[in-house]
């Protein structure tokens, strides 16, 4: 490859690598306030707060209508402080009245939303505390807007990544510590939230212009056109996220402890996505950038390189959740839940295909097919709603589970085959493949042995995972997986940490 390609190499890896971090933190601070509520909270109360939590977050996307996202990117667009103010003022004054009155409603109807919606009267007191999350939420989302419209990345990272998860994990930790039980959990994600906002209202401040002070130009007919279209696919993808469709229809035809089951799941399932997310985020500036250059050959490259590390990096954990899913849930959340093992699996499958196909949406978003992602977002969003309506009341959390998997796989079908004909990209290659191959062979005669031989227990678990552990590094070095960009990776390892990798990069070489 040239040095161009090699400079592209190593500011993927250095990005990625940070936005890992990142999002490694923030997901070990949610996934750890899951874990701490289902294993300390009754499974009904673990239910009842899931519930709560969707409410507020499924009504403030909704109440939003994009207009966070649209304040983001159409913010720089904007020339003149007059047409900021009245841009920020807009957005505002849209959304935060009517989130206030929405919240009312529900305070006020909660014993009716929770009798006639979800056949639980007892879940009735943690709507009412969820409803008043509601605004909260809108200010939030929009101050993360305004902020991330005025290019200012340090004030996002510290109100998403760091001031919510963290309080949120700080006051969810007191009140099972005081045994305040779901009451006290659902004031907890009120006041996390409450704290993100008043963050994210104190940067607009400082950073901004105060939205009610000053000349202002009237905005509302641009920015409700320019977010219209992200309106709609901020609630389409709410139908794949677990805080959406899936968890409201769960209570709908099921039960609370129902709920709870798949909001276990749901977010083991999801850590399958931690490697994809960090490196989605930052390949998509990188391919913007070659796109508008028209280097397609680069860009081909580096499609594929980029799935391999995402593929390669996954397929263990993947495995595991496929081979082993009962023993995943009752040593992470607790024995309670162990019986949502089919779920898991199903649901592992779905969040896989993502790792398979690369970042195709990013890839999509990059190159200005929004509308392509819009439509593949609607089609998908409907099968999975149809889909739960024929399952869910007969098969539960697994008829919801397949729904996902199938939207899931439907979706990155339709993402792939638009990316092909748009850029004659694909995410599969041969380095790729072998390894990915030869990693399940390992994988199927690890269980073997192990189900064999063995009683399943938390040591033989991690026992059997150290081996495979060593039989699948030996087996993508010897199968090809390692190429030149793996020579970049660990250069940008030792120049960003200044340590000799010498004998690293000698063993490397040998397999390039």
């Amino acid at each position: 490859m040239s040095s161009d390609s090699d400079s592209v190499i190593r500011t993927l890896v250095k990005g990625g690598g940070i936005l890992f971090i990142g999002f490694v933190l923030e997901l070990s601070l949610s996934f750890g306030a899951k874990l701490l509520m289902a294993r300390l909270l009754e499974k009904t109360s673990y239910g009842s707060v899931s519930l709560g939590i969707v409410l507020a977050a499924n009504v403030s996307t909704i109440l939003l209508f994009g207009l966070n996202i649209g304040v983001a990117r159409y913010l720089p667009r904007v020339n003149g402080s007059a047409k900021e103010r009245g841009l920020i003022r807009t957005a505002f004054v849209s959304t935060v009245p009517v989130a206030v009155t929405v919240a009312a409603i529900i305070y006020i109807l909660s014993d009716p939303i929770a009798i006639v919606v979800f056949d639980d009267p007892s879940i009735a007191s943690e709507l009412t505390i969820f409803a008043l999350a509601i605004p909260f939420a809108v200010l939030m989302k929009l101050g993360v807007g305004v902020v991330q419209g005025k290019k200012l990345a340090l004030p996002k990272v510290l109100i998403r990544q760091i001031a919510q998860p963290v309080s949120r994990f700080v006051f969810i930790t007191l009140a099972l510590w005081f045994g305040l039980a779901s009451m006290g959990v659902s004031w907890a994600y009120v006041a996390s939230y409450a704290v993100a906002a008043f963050l994210a209202m104190y940067f607009v401040v400082r950073y901004v212009s105060l939205p009610g002070t000053g000349p202002s130009t009237q905005m509302r007919g641009e920015l409700f056109s320019f977010s219209a279209p992200l309106a709609v696919s901020s609630v389409t993808m709410l139908v794949f996220s677990g805080i959406g469709i899936d968890t409201l229809m769960i209570g709908y035809f099921g039960t609370t402890e129902a709920v709870a089951d798949y909001n276990v799941v749901f977010p083991l399932a999801s850590v399958l996505t931690l490697v994809f997310t960090s490196f989605s985020f930052i390949f998509m500036p990188v391919l913007s950038e070659l796109h508008a250059e028209e280097r397609g050959d680069e860009l081909r490259r580096l499609y594929t390189v980029v799935t391999k590390w995402i593929f390669l990096g996954t397929l263990p954990l993947f495995l595991l959740f496929v081979f082993f899913p009962n023993e995943a849930i009752s040593y992470t959340f607790g024995s309670n839940y162990s019986e949502a093992g089919t779920a898991l699996t199903v649901l592992a499958v779905g969040f896989f295909s993502h790792t398979l196909v690369g970042p195709n949406e990013s890839t999509l978003n990059s190159i200005g097919a929004t509308k392509h992602v819009m439509y593949d977002n609607i089609t998908a969003a409907v099968v999975n709603i149809m889909i739960n309506f024929l399952l869910i009341p007969t098969y539960g959390i697994i008829g919801a589970a397949v729904g996902t998997t199938v939207a899931y796989i439907i979706l990155n079908s339709l993402y792939s085959y638009h990316v092909f004909v748009l850029t004659g990209v694909h995410p599969f290659s041969m380095a790729m493949l072998k390894p990915g191959i030869g990693g399940i062979v390992i994988g199927l005669v690890v269980y073997f042995i192990v189900t064999s031989a063995f009683q399943i227990t938390p040591l033989v678990l991690v026992a059997a995972s150290l081996v495979y552990a060593i039989f699948y590094t030996v087996a993508v070095l010897l199968l090809g997986g390692v190429e030149r960009e793996e020579v970049m990776l660990v250069l940008s390892f030792e120049e960003r940490f200044g340590v000799d990798l010498g004998p690293l990069k000698r063993v490397v070489n040998r397999l390039l």
